[in-house]
C-alpha cells in the first residue's frame, strides 16, 4: 500500500495537481465574465505549441523570460486574432524609438536599435510579431515617427525586422506633431479615427494626439513586462 506522503506514480495526477486546475479553470471562468476582458483558448494553445515545447531554459537564464521565441510568437498571434475579434478595429498606427526596437535611432545608429534576447530587447521582437499577425489578418499598419526619415529607412530595410516594410503603409516620419502624422495617415487610408489604434512609448505624444483625435484608440507601450494603458 502507497503512503499518503509519497508522490504519485509518473503520469498520475495528485490532488495538488487537480486542486491547482480546478483554481487556474475558475479564474479563468471569472475572467471571462469581465467586460473588458478575453481569454485565449488553452485548447488552441495547447494545439499550436506544445507544453514540452514551450520553456526555454538559456532564456530564462540570460534575461528571466522561460519562453521561446517560437511559443512566444504562437501567443502573440493567438492574442492578435482575439483582439480583431473582439475590437474590429481597421488599422494601428505605431510609433519607432522605444515600440517596434529598443533604443533611439538618431542618437545609437540604425545598426545599433535591437529587437532580440541577446540584448535583452525581446519584447519588442514579441511586438514585431503581433503587427505581423494583425497584417496578416488584413489589418493596416503605418508609422508615425519623430525622427530622420533616412535614417529610419536604413533600419526598416534591415532583413532581421518583421513584419517587413512594406507592410507598413504610409511610413510618415519627420520631426512635426505626431497628431499631424496620424491626420495625413487617416487620410490616406479613408477611415475613421474610431476604427484605428495609436501605440507609443511616451505619455505626453499620446496626449498629444489623443487631444486632435478624441475618438483614436491611443495605447502607451508598456515598459519591460508592465501591461499596457488603454485609452
Amino acid at each position: 500500500m502507497r503512503s499518503s506522503s509519497a508522490p504519485p506514480p509518473r503520469g498520475q495526477s495528485d490532488e495538488a495537481e487537480l486542486c491547482l486546475r480546478r483554481l487556474v479553470t475558475g479564474f479563468a471562468e471569472t475572467a471571462s465574465q469581465q467586460p473588458n476582458l478575453t481569454v485565449v483558448s488553452q485548447g488552441e494553445l495547447d494545439r499550436v505549441s506544445p507544453l514540452a515545447a514551450r520553456h526555454d531554459l538559456r532564456s530564462e537564464i540570460l534575461a528571466d523570460f522561460p519562453y521561446g521565441l517560437e511559443h512566444a510568437g504562437h501567443l502573440a498571434d493567438l492574442i492578435a486574432r482575439v483582439l480583431v475579434a473582439a475590437a474590429p478595429l481597421k488599422g494601428l498606427i505605431t510609433d519607432l524609438d522605444d515600440t517596434l526596437w529598443r533604443g533611439l535611432v538618431g542618437e545609437v545608429g540604425c545598426d545599433n536599435v535591437s529587437w532580440n534576447l541577446g540584448q535583452g530587447s525581446h519584447t519588442h521582437a514579441l511586438y514585431q510579431q503581433l503587427l505581423e499577425g494583425l497584417s496578416e489578418l488584413g489589418v493596416l499598419l503605418a508609422v508615425a515617427s519623430k525622427n530622420d526619415p533616412d535614417v529610419v529607412d536604413k533600419v526598416l530595410a534591415r532583413p532581421d525586422l518583421r513584419p517587413h516594410r512594406d507592410c507598413f503603409f504610409p511610413i510618415d516620419v519627420g520631426w512635426h506633431a505626431k497628431s499631424e502624422s496620424v491626420s495625413r495617415i487617416l487620410k490616406r487610408w479613408n477611415i475613421g479615427a474610431d476604427a484605428v489604434a495609436f501605440i507609443d512609448d511616451r505619455p505626453l505624444e499620446l496626449a498629444e494626439v489623443k487631444a486632435q483625435h478624441p475618438e483614436l484608440h491611443c495605447y502607451l507601450y508598456p515598459k519591460g513586462f508592465a501591461s499596457a494603458t488603454a485609452g
